[in-house]
């Protein structure tokens, strides 16, 4: 457990990302983790992944952080469809991070792990961001892309990969 030299009344937040339930589903196992080591667990979600997590964790505090809203696209490419979409999230990865920052200060947040929301890093803040796309898969300006996912990845304190070198779920993903 990465937090585990810390006191274990610290207080981490565990925040996936809405789209699907994948991402909160891979949290469930470091949520449990994290109550058996006795830690004070805060979750943020929305959608269906709100519901999944209340629905396993009722006892928890919960606190919105709204998060990128996605339009998949019915005609178009998924490519295509998020090309068009980036300026809406970065726009709302900013305002997660300055949403987040709010939160660290009131409810005195010690540890971030981010599941592929990429605006919740803190500075001050252990902040770790999960993921199993190290390597985006795109037909249009692969290296654009790229560049971006490392550029915001970088701000975490660790990045983990779900994913290993002997199963290779991911493909060429992680």
């Amino acid at each position: 457990m990465y937090f585990r030299l810390m006191n274990s009344k610290k207080r981490i937040l565990v925040a996936p990302l809405n789209w699907g339930l994948g991402h909160a589903t891979r949290c469930i196992p470091i949520i449990n983790s994290l109550l058996k080591h006795n830690f004070k667990v805060i979750l943020s979600a929305n959608g269906r992944s709100f519901q999944l997590l209340k629905e396993e964790f009722p006892e928890l505090e919960f606190i919105k952080i709204k998060g990128i809203d996605i339009k998949y696209p019915r005609f178009f490419p998924m490519s295509i469809s998020l090309f068009f979409q980036i300026p809406k999230i970065l726009f709302a990865i900013y305002w997660e991070n300055k949403t987040l920052k709010k939160i660290v200060e009131k409810h005195k947040i010690d540890g971030i792990i981010s599941d592929n929301r990429f605006g919740l890093f803190h500075k001050k803040v252990k902040s770790i961001f999960i993921t199993h796309q190290l390597q985006i898969q795109s037909p249009y300006l692969k290296n654009l892309i790229q560049k971006i996912n490392y550029y915001f990845r970088n701000k975490f304190t660790i990045c983990w990969v779900m994913d290993d070198e002997t199963q290779n779920l991911a493909g060429e993903l992680s």
